[in-house]
């Protein structure tokens, strides 16, 4: 789960500016909504991790993966929305993914327990080291053969994978 989220969180800060590019044209204001992004993503953190103490790590997370699935899948619509809808939607996504930073960090430790939870943490963290290189080495074939939509199509697809997953964790995480 988190290495297939973290692909959606790597993508979406590294395209939603050149995605905004091709209908919006203003880069500062990109550069703006960008910034207060990391406002949605401080507050998702917060929202997310008091959703799993009311629920469990699976429900949270298979709500946090639906929802994150939706905003990428329909991404590509918000070239027919103004500047503030495509802010309020790259806000929404920010808002979302967050989520898997409060979320996995508690699972891991109620999983496996506190005495290794460093390594353990570190070791699922280390998906990043595949996940990030991945988008690059792919990213520019991908965009020139599909295109945006079918890019966001593709991390959707990708984060259902996530949704799948949620179904084997054990119940009472």
């Amino acid at each position: 789960m988190f290495f297939f989220n973290t692909i959606a969180v790597g993508y979406i800060n590294a395209m939603y500016k050149s995605f905004g590019l091709t209908f919006i044209g203003n880069d500062h204001f990109l550069a703006e909504i960008g910034s207060l992004a990391a406002i949605f993503n401080a507050g998702g953190r917060i929202f997310w991790g008091r959703l799993m103490d009311y629920t469990s790590f699976k429900i949270s997370m298979r709500i946090l993966c639906l929802i994150l699935m939706f905003l990428f899948g329909t991404f590509p619509l918000t070239q027919h929305l103004n500047k503030t809808g495509f802010a309020f939607w790259l806000w929404l996504i920010f808002f979302t993914f967050s989520g898997t930073f409060a979320l996995m960090p508690t699972v891991v430790d109620k999983a496996f327990g506190a005495r290794h939870y460093c390594s353990n943490f570190g070791l699922i963290f280390t998906s990043q080291a595949v996940s990030g290189p991945l988008i690059a080495l792919v990213n520019e074939m991908m965009l020139e053969s599909l295109g945006y939509t079918g890019c966001f199509l593709i991390v959707a697809c990708l984060i259902s994978l996530s949704v799948l997953l949620t179904f084997f964790v054990p119940d009472g995480l």
